[in-house]
């Protein structure tokens, strides 16, 4: 997943030279865009070690320029998606989702500890006056996480990580369709033991 700064401009060597009197002033060129772009490309490669996303996090605590915060998410997705989606849901709330579904897979850890995060989130808003705008956010975004995990998650796990304290309402129809899930999968597992004996027995008399 590409994530990108409103403006993302990193100026490139040769810019920087031909702006040494005005450092302070952003470069707007092709180049410097086509910098970031590249950077960011190979920042999105799974197939590189993490080489590349470790150098990046450790010159963002020297470095500013326009489009860092892009480079740093893309480098903590790989080294840290827990502490990545955190950040994403802080600064770039309505990406959060799609971040998440690109980056916790079936990674149980991942899944329960932002889970976490979103109910503290919500109960904090839900006890502050005048924040109904940002609770209705919140809650759009759990309901995101939660269609997400129950694909992602076996039941076991989709269920501990319901809060005990949630209101049942709520949380009812994705314990619904996890049940579901479930049965789907046991018959889906049973029809398949079932044809594959059926091949074997098929197999073993035209052997005999």
């Amino acid at each position: 997943m590409r994530v990108n700064d409103q403006v993302i401009r990193k100026p490139s060597r040769q810019m920087s030279r031909k702006t040494e009197d005005c450092m302070d002033k952003e470069c707007h060129c092709c180049c410097c865009y086509e910098d970031l772009i590249k950077a960011q490309s190979l920042l999105c490669t799974t197939s590189i070690n993490l080489g590349p996303h470790k150098l990046i996090l450790e010159a963002s605590d020297t470095m500013d320029f326009i489009g860092l915060e892009s480079l740093k998410l893309l480098s903590l997705s790989r080294t840290d998606p827990g502490l990545a989606a955190n950040l994403m849901l802080e600064n770039y709330p309505n990406l959060t989702v799609a971040f998440v579904k690109d980056t916790f897979f079936s990674d149980a850890s991942l899944w329960t500890d932002f889970l976490e995060t979103l109910f503290d989130q919500i109960r904090t808003l839900k006890s502050e006056k005048d924040n109904k705008d940002n609770l209705k956010m919140y809650s759009d975004i759990l309901k995101g996480v939660l269609d997400l995990a129950i694909s992602s998650l076996n039941h076991d796990v989709f269920m501990s990580v319901l809060p005990n304290d949630g209101a049942i309402s709520f949380f009812l129809p994705y314990i619904e369709r996890c049940c579901l899930r479930l049965e789907a999968s046991k018959l889906r597992n049973s029809i398949a033991a079932d044809l594959i004996a059926k091949t074997e027995m098929t197999q073993r008399s035209h052997y005999y």
